[in-house]
């Protein structure tokens, strides 16, 4: 059974990415947490995930906020 404090993965990408979605989320007041952040940096070809192996992480609890964040982030992205 999953809890609303469990961490989920909802980004996963260069550390670059993953910082900018880190940062957006937090300035939204959802704290989010990095994982594989330096595995990920210094050796991508040997974590889970390949060249996408940082991930960003955010409690159940607000995985429907989050979803929405990064939508907007992603059509932020595609417009440029």
């Amino acid at each position: 059974m999953t809890s609303p404090n469990d961490l989920v993965v909802v980004y996963a990408g260069d550390p670059f990415e993953t910082d900018y979605v880190k940062w957006t989320l937090e300035n939204n007041g959802i704290q989010a947490f990095l994982k594989d952040e330096i595995l990920g940096s210094i050796a991508p070809y040997y974590t889970a995930g390949g060249l996408g192996a940082v991930k960003v992480t955010v409690a159940q609890r607000d995985i429907e906020e989050v979803n929405e964040i990064i939508q907007q982030i992603n059509k932020m992205n595609s417009e440029e």
